[in-house]
């Protein structure tokens, strides 16, 4: 079951959605779910859900929270780890005095 097709067949549900109701709670738990395994757009859209459904739950409040500062040390660790790669393969591929010569001393 892909999460597009389960997000797909949830909208066919007519279950009155608020505070301490089985949407809600449904919500928040697959939203601390997908935060486990790194689906912080997954997470996030589910968490906005249960908060729709009670702006009042701290916990759900709590956990957006915590995939947004999950998706900032993300975005932090992949631009330094891209600015890593670049100084690696620009001193990987600087020229230098050291390059290759013919015997005769030419290139």
């Amino acid at each position: 079951l892909s999460c597009a097709s389960f997000h797909e067949r949830e909208s066919n549900v007519h279950e009155p959605a608020g505070p301490g109701s089985t949407l809600e709670k449904a919500h928040y738990l697959r939203a601390k779910a997908y935060l486990q395994l790194g689906h912080h757009r997954h997470a996030a859209a589910d968490v906005r859900k249960s908060i729709q459904c009670n702006p009042q739950n701290k916990e759900a409040k709590i956990l957006r929270q915590q995939i947004e500062h999950r998706k900032v040390q993300i975005k932090r660790t992949n631009k330094k780890l891209a600015s890593e790669m670049c100084s690696w393969i620009n001193s990987a591929t600087a020229t230098s005095d050291d390059s290759p010569k013919n015997n005769n001393g030419s290139l």
